[in-house]
């Protein structure tokens, strides 16, 4: 609704360790890098993932795509 943010993308990746049933976790972004995201983003939504993972997860998303 703001223009500031015409062309941004926000939402959350789903992970999940392989003993749940449901997403362990959910990961916040809002970034305007939309394609080089959503590239990172089919490598792990919805999938199952070690712990040392998901750390590296939060770190890329921090890093890069999480604009406030």
């Amino acid at each position: 609704m703001n223009p500031k943010y015409r062309g941004f993308i926000g939402g959350r990746i789903e992970v999940s360790y392989p003993k749940d049933e449901y997403p362990s976790e959910e990961i916040r972004f809002f970034t305007d890098k939309v394609k080089e995201f959503n590239a990172f983003r089919n490598e792990y939504d919805m999938k199952h993932i070690k712990p040392d993972t998901l750390k590296a997860i939060r770190q890329v998303v921090k890093l890069y795509f999480l604009r406030v």
